[in-house]
């Protein structure tokens, strides 16, 4: 699967984007043919002339999507924006409950997060097991991989620019069951990989940005 975060339409250094670059980018998304992105409501109205499929917006609750790959359903759990402290509690409660009732249904659980570093990881030590991986974006560095929360949730935060693309490789996905222990280091590969000079710009996604 390939799956996109929070800050796809997001300039170098938190830079705002134009229309116009939202609207290509936004094409380059669709050629691409992510099987999940994630979109602010902010960004969904940017790129109105350009609808993405399977990018759902998320607002101030989180968003609850299957998909099966090969007989198997991955469930996933869209974050929305973190909410202001005195809403702090009652977003994580929300949350809480709904992972753990979508976890039972689905053969892989993951959650997908705009937080930022420090607050991803105080939940996630906070709810061991609550996901099998869990992408997290926004504010503080990168994460290539690690494991959080009893050992049990495989956390990964991209690294900055969109410069690298992370992978996460289960190759014995027809036989997966995590029951409770999460993804077995042993059975799985994890990399970054770095997008430079050895990437070719793919002609059809050039054409989009001239």
């Amino acid at each position: 699967m390939t799956l996109a975060g929070f800050y796809e339409f997001q300039g170098l250094r938190n830079s705002k984007l134009s229309q116009t670059q939202c609207t290509q980018l936004a094409g380059a998304y669709a050629a691409m043919d992510y099987d999940l992105g994630v979109l602010f409501p902010e960004m969904s109205q940017k790129i109105q002339s350009t609808p993405l499929d399977n990018w759902p917006v998320v607002d101030s609750e989180p968003v609850l999507t299957t998909q099966t790959v090969n007989s198997k359903t991955i469930g996933f759990v869209l974050l929305p924006k973190p909410a202001d402290e005195n809403a702090r509690q009652a977003l994580e409660r929300n949350i809480q409950e709904k992972a753990a009732g979508l976890k039972p249904r689905v053969d892989l659980c993951i959650g997908i997060s705009p937080w930022g570093k420090p607050r991803e990881q105080a939940f996630l030590e906070k709810n061991p097991g609550l996901f099998d991986l869990f992408l997290g974006s926004g504010p503080g560095g990168a994460v290539n991989h690690t494991y959080v929360g009893n050992n049990q949730t495989l956390w990964i935060r991209p690294y900055t620019q969109g410069k690298v693309v992370n992978t996460v490789y289960l190759p014995d996905w027809q036989n997966l069951d995590l029951g409770s222990a999460g993804l077995p280091r042993h059975r799985i590969k994890i990399e970054a990989i770095a997008l430079d000079e050895r990437f070719e710009a793919d002609p059809e996604i050039k054409a989009i940005f001239e």
